[in-house]
């Protein structure tokens, strides 16, 4: 059994001093004594949640035994793929021209086993600069032009139903909530058990232009466990891997 989370900064941790070790993610995984993979992405949108999920089951790398954690983010935002030299890149639209690699599960050098390893990292560490400034006023014009909200929100709430569903029909175990209170969105399974009516920045008393600190983390991490371990049984509290 593994845990795999998914989202936005609020999932990755942004503005953490040590996202990797203080997000909730680890913490949950530490609570439960298992290995994790967080593909919470800075600015990501849920065209990202959903592809990303998807991806992973498809490729078999998540299976039935496995813990998926989801954090949908807010409707309006939007993943754009962009081919350059070959290589695939994505923006996350419209709070950020940056553009990024994938994030995706690498093997490390030193580690036996495979880990999460965050590799969206800004074109301008790889010399590219030129092309980000080049993208920013087509980018610019696809947000005035076709960035439509109500297509965007009928989207997600489709996004949410069909992978609430799959999940449910193929037995995996997963457990979804909003990321704050202006992203929910009516006519999602929010009367199941596994489906919060709380959101990560409501429930820790986040201001809206803020993300949640270590100590939401932690708040966090130890309600998801809750909600994980009545939902599913099997999920075991170690006493010596108690959240601190």
């Amino acid at each position: 059994m593994k845990l795999y989370t998914f989202g936005c900064s609020f999932t990755e941790g942004q503005e953490l001093e040590n996202p990797v070790e203080e997000c909730y993610s680890n913490k949950i995984a530490n609570i439960i004594n298992k290995k994790h993979f967080n593909f919470g992405s800075t600015g990501a949108s849920n065209d990202y949640i959903f592809r990303k999920v998807f991806e992973l089951i498809n490729k078999h790398i998540i299976s039935n035994d496995d813990i998926i954690v989801i954090q949908w983010t807010h409707y309006n935002r939007k993943e754009l793929p962009i081919v350059h030299n070959n290589k695939n890149y994505y923006c996350y639209i419209p709070n950020s021209y940056n553009i990024y690699t994938d994030k995706e599960i690498t093997r490390q050098a030193k580690e036996v086993s495979v880990k999460s390893s965050y590799t969206n990292e800004n074109l301008k560490y790889e010399n590219f600069s030129e092309f980000e400034k080049q993208m920013e006023e087509p980018m610019k014009n696809f947000i005035l032009n076709f960035l439509h909200e109500e297509y965007q929100i009928n989207n997600t709430i489709n996004y949410i139903n069909s992978l609430y569903t799959y999940l449910e029909y193929y037995n995996y175990k997963h457990l979804h909530f909003f990321g704050w209170d202006e992203c929910k969105l009516p006519k999602v399974f929010e009367n199941g058990n596994n489906f919060l009516t709380e959101t990560f920045g409501g429930y820790t008393n986040t201001n809206i232009d803020k993300h949640p600190n270590k100590l939401a983390h932690e708040k966090w991490a130890e309600f998801l466990y809750e909600k994980l371990n009545k939902e599913y049984k099997e999920i075991v509290l170690s006493e010596k891997n108690k959240l601190i």
